[in-house]
């Protein structure tokens, strides 16, 4: 199950509505974050920095690998 964090849109909608509870949210939201990030790194095995720049390399080589269409323009 994949979960999404709504637009800011709707938790300013909500924060009209019971702040309280919205507070709890992102404080949740947080905690969350903060330990998806310290899962990550332990499942890879490596640094924070060493994991952004494996996640830095496999975007460009998948940008490299798009193909692309050139037009001349005659």
């Amino acid at each position: 199950m994949i979960k999404l964090q709504p637009p800011r849109y709707f938790d300013r909608l909500y924060e009209k509505q019971n702040a309280e509870h919205l507070e709890a949210i992102k404080k949740n939201r947080i905690v969350n974050a903060k330990f998806n990030l310290t899962a990550s790194v332990q499942e890879a095995g490596v640094g924070y920095v060493k994991l952004l720049g494996n996640k830095d390399h496999i975007l460009h080589e998948r940008v490299k690998s798009l193909k692309r269409i050139v037009k001349d323009n005659k």
